[in-house]
């Protein structure tokens, strides 16, 4: 990786990555859709996932829609407000609570 501050002439600092390096080993996208808690098909199979450096290792999982992302991104924060007792009210369905 090269850092180049370029902060006194151009007010920027300049950071090149190194190449990609796509790991050979296979990843599973059941044990993935599992650690996510969303179902299986939710995952595109139409890409692959994998795992990528371009200086930090990286897993990269396709997901097919929308509510899978926010199910992934919000379900942990619903359950946490509903665990400490606030009720939650969704406007639209809430991905991953029932």
């Amino acid at each position: 990786m090269i850092v180049e501050n370029k902060i006194s002439n151009d007010d920027a600092v300049f950071i090149t990555a190194p190449a990609p390096i796509f790991s050979p080993n296979g990843v599973n996208t059941e044990s993935i859709a599992k650690a996510l808690r969303i179902d299986l098909d939710e995952i595109n199979n139409g890409y692959p996932a994998t795992i990528v450096n371009a200086g930090l290792e990286t897993l990269i999982v396709p997901i097919k829609s929308l509510n899978g992302i926010l199910s992934i991104l919000y379900e942990p924060i619903i359950r946490v407000l509903i665990a400490r007792g606030y009720i939650v009210r969704c406007e639209v369905p809430c991905p991953g609570i029932q």
